[in-house]
């Protein structure tokens, strides 16, 4: 079964990138794909059928830095063998990282104009100098500040996208236009691996009415920096005497909902509702006529064809080419307007409210102009482009290495034992050493080779990994005693790590010079999967307090925390995974 992995920085779903991975998901899930989706935390709002998908594995990372993220997605590209991997929105800053430890093709998605994470720093400067008015010396330096800073942002990102470009195999914007800019802004040659991918629009969640109310809509975040829903609120102020039939509804939260409610009682608009987020956005595109955008920046808005799929005209600012290509032409497929002349949008929104005839003609070319952004459409794109990147798959030095799982055998024993000294802490310089090198040649031993896994890296023995019956703890351990005392002079007081009814993963080390090849994780995996076919319900193992890159590797795979434990002196997790 072919393999996708979607990267995100951000718990799922949470956002327009996140609805995009969703839409595309389901619909590669229907042609035969397995995806697995990696982000911070899973989100209540997770789509039902995601939840019951047999084909769809979510992968948590909770908190994490870029580099340690990083190799995290190496990590799982080498447990589950990722045909591709895309990382949507947000860039990872140490991509280098993915693309030099695993051979998966990478595509990242810039789901915003060119230079958004730029241009959205200086509108955030630009909305906290309007706010400041009343204090004009303030406004001054936020002014100078945002002059001093802009060119430094500006380079700043064009440095981290050639960074980006660099590597990744194909780099995508979403549009034709946002491609060209792109291009030129990294001074590429005609022949360069940039691509345009438009976000796709799935199939309506319900039959649309054509019987439209008199509402207008706003759909999205409450937010400043972006989306300036105080525009709209202003120009709701221009027009809502002149129709006092018609009503504003505001769909979304964020932290300017408060700031936006002042608003609108200071102006005294008697028609506008505050809805608040909502899982079922079709309810209210069923019912409204108009929708509006008033942003100051997007890149390709979700909410435009969400809107002309329900026949819901929507009118917006023509500030990106995004939204331009969405709408054009204008007063066809909605209504493109001057950036940002306010009295503008309010005469173009009266013109809407007023001539019913003109709303309808208008909503039937949006019906058929979103048919452009269709699933299936978009989704053979998706498709013919991982094929291409199937046939093109790069060779990176550290990525043609081959890993085996073997059972162990006596002969394994020196590497059992380092694998062992690995797990608690020491080298084999330590007297401890000859204690497991002799159990681990032992037939009934705790750390005996019947008890082991080897992996080997392109026919060499490169780690070992020992799991046993943790009813077997006391039987496995005996022999353990006499050797303490001949080796190390005393009888250690031994702590039980395990319990009856768990099959107990015990230690597991891999050679450094094989670590970051996802050794580790293969090992663990092929333990669980011979415990489960051995007949055993429940796999267990235990997880220093102060280690959270290995809980995070256990927790990818299914284990969960089920308590604590002490051993040697250290508080451990408790974790455990069922069949």
């Amino acid at each position: 079964m072919k393999t996708l992995a979607f990267v995100h920085r951000s718990p799922f779903p949470n956002g327009g990138a996140e609805k995009v991975t969703i839409d595309l998901a389901q619909w590669l899930v229907k042609q035969g794909w397995r995806i697995y989706i990696i982000a911070k935390s899973i989100d209540d709002r997770l789509p039902a059928w995601i939840k019951n998908s047999n084909s769809v594995t979510i992968l948590t990372y909770n908190k994490l830095s870029h580099k340690q993220l990083a190799r995290f997605v190496v990590e799982m590209s080498h447990l589950y063998n990722f045909d591709a991997i895309v990382v949507q929105g947000l860039w990872l800053r140490r991509i280098d990282i993915v693309h030099s430890k695993q051979s998966a093709p990478i595509i990242h998605c810039n789901h915003g104009v060119p230079l958004w994470q730029c241009i959205k720093k200086l509108h955030a400067l630009g909305s906290l100098r309007q706010r400041t008015e009343k204090w004009p010396i303030l406004g001054r330096a936020i002014g100078w500040l945002s002059y001093r800073l802009g060119d430094y942002f500006r380079r700043s990102t064009i440095n981290t996208y050639k960074m980006v470009y660099d590597n990744c195999d194909v780099m995508t914007q979403l549009c034709d236009a946002y491609t060209e800019t792109m291009a030129n802004v990294l001074n590429l040659p005609s022949d360069n691996h940039l691509m345009t991918m438009h976000n796709a629009q799935p199939p309506a969640p319900i039959n649309y009415s054509t019987d439209k109310q008199r509402e207008v809509l706003y759909m999205g975040r409450l937010s400043h920096s972006d989306k300036r829903v105080d525009r709209l609120l202003d120009i709701w102020h221009r027009v809502e005497r002149r129709h006092p039939e018609w009503c504003l509804k505001i769909v979304g939260e964020g932290r300017e909902r408060t700031a936006l409610e002042a608003q609108a009682a200071r102006l005294g608009l008697q028609r506008v509702e505050f809805c608040g987020a909502t899982a079922t956005p079709y309810i209210y595109y069923n019912t409204a006529s108009i929708l509006c955008l008033t942003s100051t920046f997007e890149g390709m808005p979700l909410v435009l064809g969400e809107a002309q799929q329900a026949g819901v005209v929507p009118i917006a600012f023509a500030c990106v080419d995004g939204i331009i290509e969405i709408l054009s032409p204008s007063w066809e497929n909605g209504v493109l307007v001057e950036p940002f002349d306010l009295d503008a949008f309010a005469a173009a929104l009266s013109r809407l409210m007023s001539d019913d005839d003109l709303r309808h003609q208008m909503a039937a070319n949006c019906r058929e102009k979103v048919n452009h952004y269709s699933i299936e459409h978009v989704g053979r794109a998706w498709e013919q482009l991982l094929e291409q990147l199937a046939s093109d798959k790069p060779t990176r030095d550290m990525d043609t290495r081959t890993i085996t799982i073997r059972a162990a055998v006596a002969d394994d024993a020196e590497l059992i034992a380092t694998a062992v000294c690995m797990a608690v802490g020491y080298d084999r310089s330590h007297p401890i050493y000859p204690v497991f090198r002799e159990l681990a040649e032992r037939e009934v031993a705790q750390y005996s080779y019947r008890n082991a896994l080897i992996a080997e890296v392109d026919g060499v023995a490169a780690g070992a990994i020992v799991g046993y019956d943790g009813a077997r703890l006391a039987e496995l351990r005996e022999p353990i005693f006499p050797l303490l005392e001949k080796y190390l002079g005393e009888a250690l007081q031994i702590e039980d790590e395990c319990e009856a009814g768990e099959f107990y993963l015990d230690s597991l080390g891999v050679l450094p010079q094989f670590q970051g090849l996802g050794v580790g994780a293969r090992l663990l995996t092929a333990m669980r999967d011979r415990a489960f076919a051995d007949g055993h319900q429940r796999i267990g193992l235990i997880v220093d307090f102060d280690n959270p890159r290995a809980e995070r590797l256990y927790t990818s795979l299914g284990w969960r925390r089920v308590g604590e434990k002490r051993f040697l002196g250290h508080r451990m997790w408790h974790l455990q995974c069922e069949r």
